[in-house]
């Protein structure tokens, strides 16, 4: 199983920053924190290549899903 601990950090990191761009008192710091928010996500798009994970959303039917967790 491959260690994800640094992807979850990544991710963590990203809600908090979006939580402080919502609070940003000026338009220039929402402009900032909004570029380190982009730069993080960008960062974990990297991460997850590096990991081998796909991107793009999976969209499975509810019978699907539910085959996939029982299998």
């Amino acid at each position: 199983m491959q260690d994800t601990n640094h992807l979850v950090c990544l991710h963590e990191s990203l809600h908090r920053e979006k939580a402080r761009i919502a609070l940003a008192k000026s338009e220039t710091e929402r402009r900032l924190r909004t570029v380190w928010a982009e730069q993080k996500q960008r960062e974990i798009e990297a991460e997850m290549r590096f990991l081998g994970m796909s991107s793009e959303p999976i969209n499975l039917s509810d019978d699907e899903l539910l085959r996939e967790l029982t299998a």
